[in-house]
């Protein structure tokens, strides 16, 4: 299992040091730590973390956290200036959220691995407020401005910024006023091979609202083709009820069990827009095309006609002319040609990118 969307913060000392195992994107950017401490906000038992030496805050004895960290949102500030480190030379900071917060001495270096910039603060902050009673909407405004002043203080703190794209370098530019150096996260792609396709595509994602995956349902509704969904998540019971007979839910699937679908699939559909998209690399690991919607960080990794198209909406109407367009392409797709090209995101090149800012960080 991946540690989830979990910020955490790594003290290493001395420098430079190939101490990390680097395995999946924002879940397992640092995979395992071999004798240095995982300072998190939460619990990381049952995650590729559990077994390096973490230190969690006192977030962690409260009910319910485990459950839903999300409810408890306010109160990660305040648990991360708790946080006391030891005196090292640097910091990496692993932040969907607020890693980038963790407090420093004037003399440590803090170099930022971002998976994205905070969205209830940033890009989905409208997303967010929506969802709020009305009554409660000026204050929670109030909250987030006052945050988002904060966040941004902290962000110019680091030493230097990395992204897991440049779609999310641009983020960081727009909200920080920073350039960030882009590193793609890395993918296992010694776990993936190429198979004997069959008739069916495969959505593998987790079913939550913004990944979108309503609109592929609904556009495998209109097509009748066979479609297996694996992954689980909130939106499952609502998607379900959505659902044709051509349609199959897996549910939550291993790695292994991820591998051996991507192997067989005729392609891979996806319709969120993606600060990266691991399983859509994974996918052309496994030499299966992918079917994506045009935007995010999706422009990165899939190459239009060679390793997947694109739908230019993100709506069933999209979807569905994506599909055909698949159907009909003139040349048929090359698995080993497609699996060539996710090689570009393999852990090697990650380490060496990822050394180079270790090093050019310490040394600024």
């Amino acid at each position: 299992p991946g540690v989830g969307r979990t910020d955490f913060a790594v003290p290493l000392l001395p420098l430079p040091n190939p101490l990390l195992d680097h395995r999946r994107e924002r879940e397992r950017v640092i995979d395992h730590v071999h004798d240095r401490a995982v300072v998190a906000v939460r619990e990381l038992r049952g995650t590729a973390l559990e077994a390096a030496d973490i230190h969690s805050t006192w977030l962690q004895s409260l009910p319910g956290i485990r459950n839903n960290h999300y409810r408890f949102f306010p109160l990660f500030p305040s648990a991360l200036k708790s946080i006391r480190l030891p005196e090292v030379d640097l910091i990496v900071a692993s932040s969907y959220a607020l890693a980038h917060w963790i407090p420093k001495s004037p003399g440590q270096r803090l170099l930022v691995y971002c998976h994205t910039p905070l969205r209830y603060l940033w890009s989905q902050r409208q997303v967010f407020m929506a969802r709020l009673p009305a009554p409660l909407r000026p204050l929670a405004s109030a909250f987030l401005k006052m945050l988002r002043r904060k966040d941004r203080q902290a962000a110019l703190r680091a030493s230097a910024y990395t992204a897991n794209s440049a779609w999310v370098a641009d983020q960081i530019r727009r909200y920080y006023g920073i350039r960030a150096t882009v590193i793609h996260p890395p993918v296992d792609t010694d776990r993936f091979a190429p198979g004997a396709r069959e008739d069916f595509f495969l959505c593998l994602t987790r079913l939550a609202p913004h990944k979108r995956v309503e609109l592929v349902v609904q556009a495998f509704n209109e097509l009748g083709l066979p479609l297996v969904i694996a992954g689980d998540g909130p939106e499952g019971k609502k998607l379900r009820r959505l659902a044709g007979k051509q349609i199959t839910f897996l549910g939550h699937v291993s790695d292994r069990e991820a591998g051996d679908l991507l192997a067989r699939a005729k392609g891979m559909v996806h319709m969120a827009a993606e600060d990266f998209g691991i399983a859509m690399v994974e996918a052309q690991a496994a030499g299966c095309p992918v079917i994506a919607f045009r935007g995010g960080a999706n422009l990165e990794t899939i190459v239009e006609g060679k390793t997947g198209v694109y739908a230019d909406e993100q709506s069933q109407e999209g979807l569905v002319r994506a599909v055909q367009n698949f159907l009909n392409q003139n040349e048929p797709f090359r698995p080993d040609d497609i699996r060539t090209h996710a090689l570009r995101f393999s852990k090697d090149k990650f380490l060496e990118k990822f050394r180079t800012a270790v090093l050019r960080c310490v040394s600024s």
